[in-house]
């Protein structure tokens, strides 16, 4: 269990992330989660990042969790499934629903990340 004083060191993004993940259905005990939550992490720590290949944001995740890039992509890959199949369907499609077709596919990766990351942005 977290201390007090650890509790308070979280950053408020840091809570928006986790609430907005636990929102869209995918479980906090995945792989994928805690990379796509670090990508974000990583994403507002430096912005510049998110117009750079996501490629590089995976040698991030894989650099900080000590595996490699494409265990990272294929963790996110799988996340992103749970959370299409458990997550709720109206909040999915409110925050996805413009930028994807449901009747093809899910969105990739980058498209994940990158609308959750906006999403949060424009509510700072």
């Amino acid at each position: 269990m977290k201390s007090i004083r650890e509790l308070n060191s979280i950053k408020p993004i840091t809570i928006e992330i986790y609430k907005t993940l636990h929102d869209l259905g995918l479980p906090a005990h995945i792989k994928g989660y805690q990379y796509i939550s670090f990508g974000l992490e990583t994403l507002f720590d430096k912005p510049n990042m998110k117009r750079i290949h996501i490629g590089l944001l995976y040698e991030e995740i894989a650099d900080e969790f000590d595996t490699t890039k494409s265990n990272v992509e294929r963790s996110i890959r799988h996340a992103i499934d749970t959370s299409f199949h458990r997550g709720d369907i109206k909040i999915i499609d409110s925050l996805f629903g413009h930028s994807i077709d449901f009747d093809k596919a899910k969105p990739t990766n980058f498209e994940y990340i990158i609308t959750i990351y906006n999403k949060l942005f424009l509510n700072l």
